[in-house]
């Protein structure tokens, strides 16, 4: 007893004197990288999703989203290269779901509310109680910057002064999207708006011109002819799929030309290009553009562009040239080019991969952003050779240079075959886990803000390709699913058709709390967490694979938190080793100051299945609430290191002790810190922060490099740090065999 009480204790003492020390310095050998956006910086990165593009005939492509959460609601990518109109973005402002541009301007559907941050003074804000729904104008020759116009609002928070019209004030109860469409020429801004009228604007001096009647009208289009297109909803609610395409004068006099969709067609966006053909994204299952001519007098579908079924014919979910998918962006430049804005609609975060084509279907480029506050997990069954996000797959050359190494190379997720996913009902799957059991692949899913809403997905390759499918799910008084009890459950995939049936339901205890954890063997822990309950530990074990492949459950079983812990909120158990690490609030430190970050302390517990409580070392993680709130949110162990993650809840990074974004390391033996990673400021702007209950992943590789992710939340993307300990971590092409060192490659 006595020897067990000096190996626990020493490593404490140790751990005293060496956080100053230890912690003040960056590991070597590191480098830093990035994927899931195809540019790390906060000025050019690809936005998290697009609602509208419009392609100018010179090749710019526009973009406008309601949120991005680095700013890049309003975006242009011209030849591959991405720039940010800013000012649109932060307390009081959002984006829209329209956009478009002549020569001169780019005219973009905005929202601006004072939310009680701002003083309303009649330029830039409306009062505390209205929202402004509007249209911002910015030259298209830089777009931070912007003409003033009579009558334009705005000026704080770097919009420029005057570019803001206000069409609609409404209240802030008023939930919903008042500009819909948006099309300009030379002369004429046509704004389509929810209360059914179409406004035309000057297009220089932003004045009232005319309007008139169009029922539920959305986007809208020119032709050759000046004839207008407007997209006719055939239902008001927000999730009713547009069908139909109608012809009108400028003057508001509806012509005979129209378009209906064929059934189970619905339009994402449409374009005209420059030989009067009209194209539609079809976000239907047939996943292609709908080609439409003769348009000034019988308009009939003569052609597609795509691969039928897109994103799920051949291999489902592989991505590849002309397998388009959600096409919620389309259009063409005047050497026939054509653009198409693919996304990841009905899962978080939407995503946005712009594809270039020529006219015959040869790709010229693609660019991509596939990220919102998810974070992957590192396969360490293949060295690493590839990750599962949420609802992507990613492949890896380590040969390759940094921001290089990752291919995007699947989306898991078909909504037509499986639509009660969870990752399409709620778009709560951030963090994932990858496990294998008896040597079958499982992926696994939580909500990235506490952890909860465990969701299991198998695979079968030869019917399914890469889609994941849905076979367990730890609910709680999930409304979206309308078989469910209205207590916690649990779902199991009895008859592993990935449908949730209404037998296949079971009441149980809550499985979760502010954070949670997977083991090897498929048991599932969660962290009661002090916001949820009595602050200790839910175990539901995982009792092996049924007939038909799926996990099946023992009931779930409250373990108390060992003193002197007040509230465990994360946790990582290793069943081989019967090794647990807590992370959570003691008695000593017992406050954090956000709620989402994880505590103070992490202890080490050997022999966890026996129940010896006796801890081997304390860590107290770095905290530090005037630097400002930097604190730290989550940890991973991974081979001979405990790797903790610092986030942040203030506006701007320091360089002090802390700086979010960093990775502080210790040793998993002793406890004793081993130094810090930190993100590339200087490279990438202002990087960010980790804004999950479980922020990061960790695998040690053959060759001693370890790989460490972290969902990078500000800009968009997963960073990606290669830290080899010893410095001589050789890496093996995949493509030539070439032994390489990392260190020398960047």
């Amino acid at each position: 007893m006595k020897k067990k009480y000096f190996i626990g204790f020493l490593p404490c003492i140790l751990m005293l004197l060496f956080t100053a020390l230890g912690m003040a310095q960056q590991v070597p050998n590191v480098t830093n990288s990035w994927f899931g956006n195809s540019f790390p910086h906060i000025d050019t990165h690809m936005p998290q999703g697009i609602e509208d593009v419009f392609v100018t005939t010179d090749g710019a492509v526009y973009s406008n989203v309601q949120w991005d959460e680095g700013g890049g609601q309003l975006t242009c990518v011209k030849d591959g290269v991405v720039t940010h109109g800013m000012g649109n973005h932060g307390w009081g402002r959002g984006g829209g779901i329209a956009i478009t541009a002549n020569s001169t301007y780019a005219y973009y559907s905005q929202l601006i509310s004072n939310d009680g941050k701002m003083d309303a003074n009649n330029t830039s804000y409306p009062n505390n109680n209205n929202i402004w729904h509007g249209v911002s104008r910015r030259n298209r020759a830089d777009l931070n910057t912007a003409t003033p116009f009579t009558g334009g609002k705005g000026g704080q928070h770097n919009s420029p002064a005057g570019s803001f019209l206000p069409i609609y004030t409404v209240s802030i109860a008023v939930d919903t999207l008042c500009i819909l469409g948006l099309y300009a020429n030379e002369t004429e801004l046509y704004v389509c708006g929810y209360d059914n009228t179409v406004k035309v604007y000057d297009a220089n001096t932003m004045a009232v011109k005319r309007s008139w009647a169009v029922n539920n009208p959305r986007q809208i289009f020119m032709d050759a002819q000046g004839m207008l297109w407007i997209a006719i909803k055939q239902n008001a609610t927000n999730d009713a799929p547009v069908t139909k395409i109608e012809r009108y004068s400028s003057t508001g006099v509806k012509q005979s030309q129209e378009i209906n969709l064929p059934t189970g067609s619905y339009l994402g966006d449409f374009c005209i290009d420059n030989n009067n053909r009209l194209l539609i994204g079809d976000v239907g299952q047939n996943e292609r553009v709908l080609i439409y001519t003769n348009i000034n007098t019988s308009p009939a579908q003569t052609a597609t562009f795509g691969t039928q079924y897109g994103i799920y014919s051949g291999t489902p979910g592989l991505y590849a040239p002309l397998k388009f998918h959600q096409v919620r962006g389309i259009g063409t430049d005047n050497a026939g080019n054509i653009y198409i804005g693919n996304t990841q609609w009905y899962t978080e975060g939407q995503g946005y991969i712009l594809e270039s084509y020529t006219s015959s279907g040869t790709i010229n480029w693609s660019r991509h952003c596939v990220f919102f506050g998810a974070n992957v997990a590192l396969n360490p069954t293949n060295d690493g050779q590839d990750a599962y996000a949420p609802v992507n797959h990613f492949t890896f050359d380590y040969s390759k240079p940094a921001g290089q190494e990752a291919t995007l190379t699947a989306y898991t997720v078909n909504r037509y075959k499986y639509p009660d996913d969870v990752r399409l009902r709620l778009g709560l799957a951030s963090k994932s886990f990858l496990r294998y059991y008896n040597g079958v692949k499982f992926l696994l899913t939580t909500d990235g803000d506490n952890g909860g809403y465990i969701s299991i997905f198998r695979f079968n390759p030869s019917v399914d390709g890469e889609v994941a499918i849905p076979c367990v799910l730890f609910g709680d008084g999930i409304d979206y699913y309308p078989n469910a009890p209205d207590f916690p459950w649990l779902w199991r995939d009895l008859d592993a058709d990935g449908q949730m049936d209404v037998n296949e339901y079971t009441i149980t205890p809550p499985t979760w709390g502010m954070g949670s954890w997977v083991d090897a063997n498929l048991t599932v822990w969660g962290a009661d967490g002090y916001l949820y309950g009595n602050g200790g530990i839910y175990k539901t074990a995982c009792t092996g694979l049924d007939a038909h492949g799926i996990p099946a459950y023992s009931p779930t079983i409250d373990i108390a938190a060992p003193a002197p812990f007040t509230s465990v909120d994360r946790m990582k158990y290793d069943p081989a080793t019967d090794v647990m690490y807590l992370g959570g609030k003691t008695t000593s430190y017992p406050t954090v100051s956000h709620w989402k970050t994880m505590g103070r302390v992490i202890r080490r517990y050997n022999n966890w299945s026996t129940g010896d409580r006796t801890s081997l070392y304390e860590i107290l993680v770095p905290f530090d609430n005037a630097t400002p709130d930097c604190e730290t949110t989550s940890f991973y162990v991974a081979g001979d290191y405990i790797f903790t993650a610092i986030s942040r809840d203030g506006k701007s990074p320091t360089y002090g002790d802390l700086y979010f974004g960093q990775i502080n390391i210790f040793n998993a033996a002793t406890g004793a810190p081993v130094g810090f990673i930190r993100p590339p400021k200087d490279a990438w702007g202002e990087v960010g922060w980790f804004d999950m209950v479980e922020c990061i992943d960790v695998i040690k590789r053959s060759n001693g490099e370890y790989i460490i992710t972290g969902e990078e939340d500000y800009n968009a993307k997963e960073v990606m740090y290669r830290w080899c300990p010893t410095g001589k971590c050789t890496q093996t092409s995949a493509l030539t065999g070439e032994s390489v060192n990392p260190t020398k490659l960047h």
